[in-house]
């Protein structure tokens, strides 16, 4: 690949053109003032140099059979296609750290301040250019995904070895995917069962508090039952007047119908709604 190249690409040229006119971000990187470009990012001397890369990089995607795809949102990203599968890259410089020089004006600041409002870092751009895939999944993370200027060889050179890995990305996405999306049924199934046992055992819990409920009602109105036939059998012996023998009988009557209004025995349409029907209320 010709490297004194012109830049013909269509999505090359795009991108030239988005750089004109520019502004710097506080890293001293370009950044084009229309629309995004994530796939570079370089200083303005590196910028001839990053540009006939993406110019031929891209034309060896899409000789190997992968179009791209940059849609003019400004959100969005291009992308390489590749067996269905969306693949991002990014050419960037490398830039060094370095503590930050004041300048005059933020040192005078300082001075009248108090206070260092200034960035405590300065980034200086190396020159030296870093190809990667971008925004593979963790499970990728072990695999070759940069390329960067070296001793002896140059970005430039690693272009092919860029383009040929793209199918062998393309694939490993989709097998990631794929586990994915076993491992996400597995979850919901998990959780599908989970949530059944749950609701199983509510329901259990449930019925038991219906159970007790008809248990207790049940042994209240045996209880009064017994209480009423109880009096009765003591009016037979007992020395009462005729007036406190009437009153008596008048108690054990309302005992022996509360008794009746108690037993959950005298009414099984409504213990079969106490039952069955988880709103129904138990009195």
């Amino acid at each position: 690949m010709a490297f004194d190249r012109e830049i013909t690409h269509p999505l090359a040229k795009r991108t030239k053109k988005l750089f004109q006119p520019t502004s710097k971000d506080n890293r001293g990187w370009l950044v084009p003032t229309e629309l995004k470009t994530p796939h570079l990012r370089v200083s303005a001397d590196a910028l001839p140099r990053a540009l006939r890369i993406l110019d031929a990089l891209f034309v060896a995607i899409e000789e190997d059979g992968h179009p791209l795809s940059w849609p003019t949102d400004p959100k969005a990203t291009l992308k390489i296609l590749v067996d269905g599968e969306e693949i991002e890259l990014i050419l960037e410089e490398i830039f060094t750290q370095k503590p930050h020089a004041l300048t005059p004006e933020e040192s005078a600041q300082k001075k009248r301040y108090l206070y260092d409002y200034s960035p405590k870092w300065d980034y200086v751009p190396s020159g030296v250019l870093h190809l990667a895939i971008e925004n593979l999944p963790y499970e990728l993370s072990r695999l070759r995904k940069s390329w960067r200027d070296g001793k002896t060889r140059r970005i430039e050179d690693c272009l092919s070895d860029f383009v040929a890995i793209l199918p062998h990305v393309a694939k490993l996405e989709k097998i990631v995917k794929e586990n994915r999306e076993r491992e996400e049924m597995k979850r919901r199934e998990e959780q599908k069962q989970a949530e059944d046992l749950t609701r199983k055992r509510e329901e259990y819990a449930r019925k038991e508090k219906v159970a007790d409920r008809f248990l207790d009602l049940w042994r209240k109105s045996k209880a009064f039952t017994d209480l009423a036939d109880s009096i009765n059998k003591a009016l037979e012996t007992s020395t009462a007047t005729e007036e406190q023998e009437t009153e008596i009988r008048k108690i054990s009557d309302w005992i022996a119908k509360h008794a009746l209004n108690l037993d959950p025995l005298t009414d099984f349409d409504w213990m079969i709604r106490q039952f069955k029907d988880p709103y129904s209320h138990y009195d």
